[in-house]
């Protein structure tokens, strides 16, 4: 019981050091090394670039599952409803929990405002919280003088279609670095992304982007390409979709990943569903400690760039 407790309170520390950490989110930006800030074409654009809402033209929605390790969790959701002529205005919530003993949320609000018909500036308010669940060992540490906070963050995106092939992208996330404490200061830092998509047919896009995060600096790259729809009609799935994805992410701190992911695309009668996967195995720290991720999208078939 002792070694239990002190896990649990290495790993609670481990995560107040990085609190609201970006880990990804969406299995399918995942599995394209998470360079989807000039992608954004599903509701996992909340996450990524809310600019990019302007390319969704039906209500959309996703949800997300991602197991790291024993007792470390977190879960993603969010919809966008476009306003034609108006833009396009979404709503998600992050949450993490971590051996229960640590929890953090982050509830987002964002609306895609069309400048001209060629660029798109997003705009979204978060209300980030964060608490702790203190045993009989922890409630003695002074750094728990408190057991919750919760602040404001303020992003700014934009998104971009130079021409019909390539799009470009930039998100500015928690400009106010705002300060989520429990005892001492705890900011939230900076966090941009920036990066481009090009897309050779309907079937074929690959991306590129560059985030830069206090003292971390990534590149990440990926590709996703879609089989043809008579591929499988001709195996009995009318109508149906696959979509396969691969992805990489380079930088500082011993951050080497590798990524890989599928969709499944299935219509009925009463919504469209898009089933997607992704795996992510990091390559220089946490040897072996690969990450699933598992998300429906309902109401948002295929990708926008494939409608």
């Amino acid at each position: 019981m002792k070694n239990l407790v002190l896990a649990v309170l290495v790993l609670v520390s481990a995560v107040a050091q990085a609190a609201f950490f970006d880990s990804g989110q969406g299995a399918r930006p995942t599995g394209l090394g998470e360079a989807f800030v000039a992608v954004a074409d599903d509701a996992n654009a909340m996450y990524y670039n809310p600019a990019g809402m302007i390319q969704i033209k039906m209500l959309s929605t996703t949800a997300t599952y991602t197991g790291y390790m024993e007792g470390l969790s977190d879960s993603f959701a969010a919809i966008v409803v476009p306003v034609p002529g108006y833009g396009a205005i979404g709503i998600s919530w992050l949450g993490l929990t971590a051996a229960s003993s640590y929890s953090e949320s982050t509830l987002k609000v964002a609306y895609a405002y069309p400048i001209t018909k060629q660029y798109t500036l997003g705009l979204a308010l978060k209300m980030l919280s964060k608490s702790y669940t203190l045993d009989s060992v922890a409630a003695g540490n002074p750094f728990f003088s408190s057991t919750s906070a919760s602040g404001l963050g303020l992003d700014v995106s934009f998104f971009g279609r130079l021409s019909e092939g390539i799009a470009v992208g930039v998100s500015i996330e928690n400009i106010n670095a705002p300060d989520i404490n429990v005892g001492s200061s705890d900011p939230v830092p900076m966090n941009i992304r920036f990066g481009g998509r090009y897309k050779f047919d309907k079937s074929l896009l690959v991306s590129l982007e560059g985030d830069l995060n206090g003292e971390d600096v990534k590149v990440k790259g990926g590709s996703e390409y879609w089989l043809d729809p008579g591929l499988m009609k001709d195996l009995g799935a009318v109508d149906s979709e696959i979509g396969f994805r691969g992805g990489v992410g380079y930088g500082n701190n011993s951050y080497l990943n590798v990524d890989l992911g599928f969709s499944f695309y299935l219509p009925s009668k009463i919504a469209d569903l898009r089933f997607d996967y992704s795996f992510t195995m990091p390559l220089m720290y946490i040897e072996g400690a690969g990450t699933h991720r598992f998300s429906i999208c309902i109401t948002d078939p295929r990708p926008a760039f494939n409608l």
